[in-house]
């Protein structure tokens, strides 16, 4: 009988535990006295001062034996230093075995998420959260498999050459708002090997990261790697900014490198003065049929000998811009398939040659269709529709490109000279593009009520 009841209440403390309401972990570096946090507290609501607890944030977050389902971090600004990476869902056992969301940015006077003070890009906090990973040689977040977690509003930065990655996102992950800065590994790694399902990176800033993996055939910024058919991994609305590598790598780049037989769409993003000067591009590598570059911006390459901004051995590019690359615009290799590349709506352009060239290996095949362009190779021999030669057009195309405005300028041949095949319904900025009738060529549609000053870029 005893036995009988001991079981009986260890089965109702589970269930009860199981039950509990979520809560909100309200995280300070504190001084004892609690001040971060002087938002009204709710019954769900639980703070913790890490100098009370004498524990860093890894620590806290490794040492917790438990979550609910629905669980929430909102961590306080500040500088959290990392020595190992919180290995999301490795332990426990009972209930959710990670927390449902991650959040920085906050003053300690907010009562919900969405009153966090922010600037004029959705990565901007007033109150910054920053996660630095100078002292771990593993990264900041890692997770071992599917994880139905958001993590948003977190500076993440320093991470070493060897630590392979600041985040390790996986399925379900969604990682918006953030910001990466200053890391000498991959930023952000994302990988699936099971079929038909999805993760999404939203309206984050890429800034300074240094690929210098040593042989590395990786993305500096994020490293996508899809590697199971069905499923979509989308990166929408980020920002690439004065980035480099100098991983030699095949397909290695300064920005994103896309690969896999599952979906990586990457779109609506801009990619400013990023540089490789090993590898194979500046901005994006599209290594695969399924992976697709759309709606985005890509500018600035500033050095003549460095390597071209995309490169593309399979894959999509729809409606981009891409323009005064020095290292040049786009290098195509694919010698065994006119399917395998497509190249659409998109201008490549510059202030010499090589910076708006179509460069290609000896017999690429591809499909280059209404698309302009300052140069195309020779060694170029797939098919070719609708294109706009503008070698000797210098001005006239774009707003104002000494100042890198690069909508359309009015009157730009440009205008009207897209297809609606295959192209997204809206542009860079949000335009919805016409139905039924010629798409303009570029990331930027031009309407009547398109107004000044224009989207540059940033």
């Amino acid at each position: 009988m005893k036995k009988l009841f001991l079981l009986l209440a260890l089965i109702y403390s589970v269930t009860v535990f199981s039950q509990r309401t979520a809560m909100n972990y309200l995280i300070q570096q504190g001084g004892g006295d609690g001040s971060a946090w002087s938002k009204t507290l709710n019954a769900n609501d639980s703070i913790v001062d890490l100098t009370v607890a004498g524990q860093t944030l890894t620590a806290w977050l490794s040492g917790r034996t438990s979550w609910a389902a629905g669980d929430q971090i909102w961590i306080a600004a500040g500088t959290y230093s990392f020595t190992s990476y919180y290995n999301i869902g490795s332990a426990p056992s009972l209930a959710a075995s990670y927390p449902s969301a991650v959040y920085g940015g906050f003053s300690g006077s907010e009562n919900l998420v969405s009153d966090r003070a922010k600037g004029a890009n959705p990565w901007e906090y007033s109150n910054e959260t920053i996660l630095n990973g100078a002292s771990s040689t593993n990264g900041i977040f890692g997770a071992g498999g599917d994880r139905n977690m958001t993590i948003d509003g977190l500076t993440l930065t320093s991470c070493i050459a060897t630590a392979g990655q600041a985040i390790y996102q996986r399925p379900n992950m969604t990682v918006q708002n953030c910001k990466f800065t200053s890391n000498a590994c991959v930023a952000l790694r994302y990988y699936i090997s099971a079929a038909s399902k999805s993760a999404n990176t939203l309206n984050c800033y890429f800034y300074n990261n240094i690929n210098t993996v040593s042989g590395g055939a990786e993305g500096g910024c994020i490293m996508a790697n899809n590697a199971s058919a069905g499923g979509t991994y989308s990166v929408t609305g980020c920002e690439f900014d004065s980035n480099s590598a100098t991983a030699a790598g095949s397909g290695a780049s300064a920005g994103i490198k896309a690969q896999g037989v599952g979906n990586v769409d990457v779109s609506r993003c801009i990619f400013k003065n990023n540089n490789a000067t090993a590898g194979n591009s500046s901005a994006v590598s599209l290594t695969s049929a399924t992976c697709s570059l759309k709606n985005s911006l890509i500018y600035g390459t500033s050095v003549a000998t460095n390597k071209t901004a995309l490169y593309v051995t399979a894959g999509s590019v729809v409606n981009c811009t891409v323009v005064n690359n020095l290292g040049g615009a786009i290098y195509l290799n694919n010698t065994t398939s006119t399917a395998a590349i497509n190249i659409i709506n998109s201008v490549f352009w510059g202030t010499d040659i090589k910076s708006g060239q179509v460069a290609a290996a000896a017999g690429c095949l591809g499909t280059l269709s209404n698309c302009a362009y300052t140069s195309l190779s020779t060694n170029y021999t797939g098919s070719i529709i609708n294109t706009v030669d503008v070698t000797s057009t210098t001005t006239g195309l774009f707003t104002d490109p000494t100042n890198n405005l690069w909508t359309l300028a009015q009157g730009s041949v440009l205008i009207d000279m897209g297809t609606s095949t295959g192209a997204p319904i809206i542009d860079l900025i949000g335009t919805s593009r016409p139905n039924g009738s010629a798409y303009d060529i570029g990331a930027y549609e031009r309407t009547p009520t398109t107004s000044l000053p224009e989207i540059s870029g940033l």
